[in-house]
């Protein structure tokens, strides 16, 4: 079943504005709020299946806005969570790992066989 314009429309749109904002992710770490790579990685993902339901009920401006806000949040993410080694951190600004991160091809934000460069990261024995 496919949700309601009106009600994703809503949820999308607060999930873009709220990827812009430091919290205590998704373990709740305690002290100051951080930008949690794991948190905008969810709003992306909001964003992005926003994009995918408004091309499914035909409605390409609602899919445009959505689709740039989802392309803003992941071009976030691929610039400030990681760290010079190419992994993806806890928060921006740390060397910290977060299990949650392991998700990210399953959310379709990184293809499995992809590193966040965009290379592969095996090659089949043939090659």
């Amino acid at each position: 079943m496919i949700a309601s314009g009106r009600s994703s429309r809503g949820r999308s749109r607060r999930r873009s504005s709220i990827g812009a904002k430091p919290d205590r992710g998704i373990w709740e770490v305690r002290g100051e709020p951080q930008h949690f790579t794991s948190s905008k990685v969810f709003c992306w993902v909001a964003c992005d299946r926003g994009s995918r339901l408004a091309e499914l009920r035909d409605d390409s401006e609602r899919a445009k806005r959505w689709r740039e806000a989802a392309d803003e949040i992941k071009a976030d993410v691929l610039e400030h969570g990681l760290d010079k080694r190419g992994v993806f951190v806890q928060h921006y600004g740390s060397d910290a790992l977060d299990a949650a991160l392991l998700l990210l091809p399953l959310m379709r934000f990184l293809r499995p066989t992809t590193t966040a460069s965009g290379t592969p990261c095996w090659r089949s024995p043939t090659s």
